[in-house]
């Protein structure tokens, strides 16, 4: 005998459960999931529907489930226009609004200018005073803390700055180490 005949004729031997034989009578039970034979007729409590009888019941819910629809589509329009009519603007206050807002961005510009001088001047000073700190003042820092402003930077000449006033003095920086 090969290996698999042996092996079949062993499953047949013992009933083909594993090796472990069941003694006593087996239940006569369906396993739960056991269906019922296709021609058995409908379950105890309900009757048999025709499928044209099935096909005019959902006929007739798509209809009624349109209609209502429409009717829904019918009265969101109707508010669209009540709203887009109720919240109409007049150009006279829209050209108000359009000057404000011109005026509002020419106020931006004009900050967004002076900041821009103010971070320079700011770091021009934060050079000078690391410079001083560390002892590395010569000639050329020295004029330059003396020609602040003469040599343009941070003034455009346009004099709409912030009210500057020049008294004139000189800066003097004394050297400590």
């Amino acid at each position: 005998m090969s290996g698999a005949a042996g092996l079949s004729a062993a499953k047949r031997r013992r009933g083909g459960n594993g090796g472990f034989q069941v003694s006593g009578p087996t239940p006569s039970r369906p396993p739960p999931n056991a269906r019922p034979p296709p021609n058995a007729g409908p379950p105890p409590g309900m009757a048999q529907i025709s499928p044209m009888k099935i096909l005019e019941t959902h006929e007739t819910r798509l209809n009624n489930l349109d209609n209502h629809l429409q009717d829904i589509v019918e009265s969101f329009g109707a508010q669209m226009q009540q709203q887009d009519q109720s919240s109409g603007v007049p150009d006279e206050d829209m050209g108000f609004f359009r000057d404000k807002i011109s005026q509002l961005e020419n106020k931006i510009e004009q900050l967004e200018g002076l900041l821009s001088k103010v971070q320079t001047f700011a770091m021009e000073t934060s050079t000078m005073v690391m410079k001083s700190n560390n002892g590395v003042i010569d000639d050329d820092v020295l004029s330059e803390c003396n020609n602040m402003g003469d040599d343009g930077s941070g003034d455009d000449g346009s004099g709409d700055d912030m009210d500057e006033t020049h008294d004139g003095d000189q800066i003097e920086l004394q050297v400590t180490g």
